[in-house]
């Protein structure tokens, strides 16, 4: 009998340690349970110099490829509102700063009248960074602005275009198809935006259509390449201002021409 009371329904003690076994199967299914992101892959977004800097010569000579424009955390939906600014971490160029001379070449602001690198730097870990950085490999400043850059660099997007024919040029034009295939042929499945060609820029003749802006790659939560979800490349279709036949990718000018 005493041990039928002492081990009782009202028991203060059995109460105990069906608590404490209620807290161990929690926590045994929370250490199960991935942690939930706030997205499902990533859009790294190349920027051709040749057409950002609208006519104007590059700050530097070395400037003679694709740049960075960011990385940007995405959801599956391309129509539903994308992650940004996921915290309020500032941007800190100290922790950063053996990047710096690479990342002033291969990750430049060059529109006209833009602002300093480290603004943009800034404006791309504030408004993408921090929500990248729910990732584990991508968690400190540092972590984010480095993969990044090893990103870039493999992925040489002009070296795979020029092996293919397809040159930067200010009276050859090149369809949308030739510069996808071009991709694919390295396993790269790529979208592309063009802006409208400038108005006469600087007095030189130019050509009378779309320039190529960018091209964006889908990479995964392991930043490995895949291919994009058909919305994205239908609102590219849709919204990048190319035209299907005829792009033109104009050369980088540089202060010495």
């Amino acid at each position: 009998w005493a041990t039928q009371s002492t081990w009782g329904h009202s028991s203060p003690m059995k109460a105990v340690f069906v608590a404490l076994a209620v807290l161990a199967v929690a926590s045994v299914v929370t250490a199960a349970e991935p942690k939930r992101l706030s997205f499902d892959f990533f859009i790294f977004r190349s920027l051709w110099p040749g057409t950002v800097l609208a006519g104007n010569d590059a700050p530097y000579s070395s400037i003679q490829n694709f740049t960075i424009h960011g990385l940007w955390a995405s959801v599956n939906d391309s129509s539903a509102e994308q992650p940004e600014q996921c915290t309020d971490v500032q941007f800190d160029i100290s922790e950063i700063e053996s990047l710096v001379p690479t990342m002033n070449i291969v990750w430049a602001s060059l529109w006209p009248n833009s602002g300093t690198n480290s603004a943009f730097w800034s404006h791309e870990w504030g408004k993408h960074g921090t929500c990248a950085s729910e990732l584990s490999q991508l968690a400190t400043q540092y972590d984010f602005f480095s993969n990044v850059l090893k990103i870039k660099f493999e992925t040489p997007l002009l070296q795979m275009l020029e092996s293919k024919g397809i040159y930067p040029s200010n009276t050859k034009t090149y369809s949308v198809s030739q510069i996808q295939g071009a991709l694919a042929s390295y396993g790269y499945d790529g979208m592309l935006y063009c802006q409208p060609p400038p108005s006469n820029a600087n007095g030189e003749d130019t050509l009378t259509v779309p320039q190529l802006l960018s091209i964006e790659l889908c990479l995964d939560t392991d930043l490995r390449h895949f291919e994009c979800d058909s919305s994205y490349h239908e609102q590219a279709s849709k919204e990048g201002g190319c035209n299907a036949s005829s792009v033109w990718i104009p050369t980088i000018k540089y202060k010495s021409e």
